[in-house]
């Protein structure tokens, strides 16, 4: 088991653009990857898997690409499809990483068929957030939708509340990347409830600014800054100054669009001065 980073994107405030935050776990529950309860039974694909892992963790994605399809190459050579899938999850999230989509999705797709023929709804659910976000990448954001209503629909019969709120994260960025922002706030709404209620203050922090953005494509600024609000005091917890630096460059934003620009302006010397005060 490993941890998946947080995929997180952020707005540019010169531009007066909206950026949402995708991938939010690549589809992973607790940022674990695919359960390999049976990669014990085969040394060699065990080792294989454990390398490929040490090297993604290392940033070696090129290295652990070939590792992974060297012991993807041997697990269906056993007619193991528990460790195929495995392989499968690995090389999708490789490529996810490495902005190759197309790729990403082809193992998703392979990953997801696997697990649908196990009945194994937990796996389901992975693969299928995993396969929404890489084709929410591809552009294909109504596709993405339908996929991460799926995964959720599975995380609701599994009752499982923090992989409920991830789906729904991911739910929400589906949505406000083709524009359903009412959906989009629905979504990360519900999504925040849980992380909040967690004391998950890092996965807190991205829903609330997501919110703020989908607030802000509706043109409903209060609540947006409200959001923003919420997001900066998480960020100032976690002590990522980066971060609460740009929230604060998100709240000016929004104090321009609705016309106080004073108060913008503020928002904007307060980002500057949090980013000063960042250690060098």
């Amino acid at each position: 088991m490993r941890s998946r980073n947080i995929c997180h994107s952020l707005v540019g405030a010169i531009l007066f653009t909206v950026i949402f935050a995708g991938g939010f776990a690549y589809g992973q529950p607790e940022g674990s990857s695919q359960s390999v309860a049976s990669v014990a039974k085969n040394d060699d694909i065990a080792k294989a898997f454990q390398q490929g892992v040490k090297l993604e963790d290392a940033g070696d994605y090129a290295g652990a690409e070939k590792v992974f399809l060297d012991g993807l190459d041997k697990a269906k050579a056993a007619n193991d499809d528990a460790n195929a899938a495995a392989f499968l999850d690995q090389l999708g999230f490789v490529c996810y990483k490495t902005s190759r989509w197309s790729q990403a999705v082809y193992y998703d797709t392979q990953n997801l068929s696997l697990s649908e023929k196990a009945g194994d709804d937990a796996a389901i659910a992975r693969s299928l957030g995993a396969l929404a976000n890489a084709t929410l990448k591809q552009g294909q954001a109504p596709r993405a939708v339908t996929l991460q209503i799926r995964a959720l629909d599975l995380r609701k019969k599994l009752r499982e509340p923090h992989a409920i709120a991830v789906t729904q994260a991911d739910l929400g960025t589906a949505y406000a990347v083709s524009g359903n922002y009412a959906k989009a706030v629905d979504a990360y709404s519900d999504a925040f409830i849980q992380f909040d209620k967690e004391s998950n203050k890092e996965y807190a922090a991205y829903t609330a600014s997501n919110l703020g953005r989908a607030f802000t494509r509706l043109q409903q600024y209060d609540k947006a800054l409200e959001s923003f609000g919420r997001a900066a005091s998480l960020y100032e917890q976690l002590g990522d100054k980066s971060a609460q630096s740009q929230t604060q460059k998100d709240i000016g934003v929004v104090y321009e669009r609705s016309g106080r620009q004073a108060e913008a302006k503020a928002a904007y010397a307060e980002a500057d001065r949090i980013i000063a005060s960042a250690p060098k």
